[in-house]
């Protein structure tokens, strides 16, 4: 199964995608780790990263998909970050069929206390937040004892940015999958992530049972 996870910054992309990876037991990938991994060797993409600049799409395209051709992904992937924008979905869609889009759904009073009071594990990439979600020792990992970080971009004002470029530049994404019978909405708000899992599982598995019924 191919699974694409769309979302505003905070909705928990990342998160649900590795939990849907085990339950499925098909890789999780991030666009993001993707490009940063590509541009260890590659110095027009170093570039970019190094200017905190978006990667064009002419380089991001090729290299997502010469990633996903890979033999270990031809059975099924869950991946996030990706598609972005129109272009980036049209050239997708002319190397790969996806079978579902989760579109995960969160209101934007949340999403902002989601980021605003975010810490991240620089070793694990564990998440945590001060008000929702506060480590056990303070700003300390639970897992590896280091102190946490807060990003850069995790302010009021770097939050509204990307809300504003989601909304002018991904939702037209979304309506594009829909518009193909591929989307499934799944509200995502509960602090509790195990709740958040068990909703999109629900609708991935629901969505399937139809599919599988309508080709009988």
């Amino acid at each position: 199964m191919k699974i694409i996870i769309i979302g505003p910054h905070g909705s928990g992309k990342t998160t649900i995608g590795r939990l849907l990876s085990k339950h499925y037991s098909i890789p999780f990938l991030s666009s993001g780790e993707i490009v940063r991994e590509y541009a260890k060797t590659n110095e027009n993409i170093r570039v970019f990263l190094e200017k905190k600049e978006y990667v064009p799409d002419e380089f991001v395209n090729r290299i997502i998909v010469e990633f996903l051709s890979k033999k270990e992904y031809e059975n099924g992937f869950v991946l996030e970050g990706y598609p972005r924008n129109i272009n980036q979905l049209n050239y997708f869609l002319k190397y790969f069929t996806i079978d579902v889009v989760v579109n995960l759904i969160v209101d934007e009073k949340i999403l902002i206390d989601r980021l605003l009071y975010r810490l991240v594990c620089p070793n694990c990439k564990e998440n945590y937040n001060i008000k929702l979600k506060p480590p056990r020792k303070n700003e300390l990992c639970d897992k590896c004892n280091v102190k946490l970080e807060k990003r850069i971009e995790d302010n009021f004002e770097g939050i509204m940015k990307r809300n504003e470029e989601f909304r002018d530049k991904t939702l037209s994404v979304i309506e594009k999958f829909r518009e193909m019978g591929k989307v499934v909405d799944v509200d995502v708000s509960s602090t509790d992530v195990n709740e958040n899992l068990k909703s999109v599982i629900l609708k991935i598995d629901e969505f399937r049972e139809i599919i599988k019924t309508s080709k009988k």
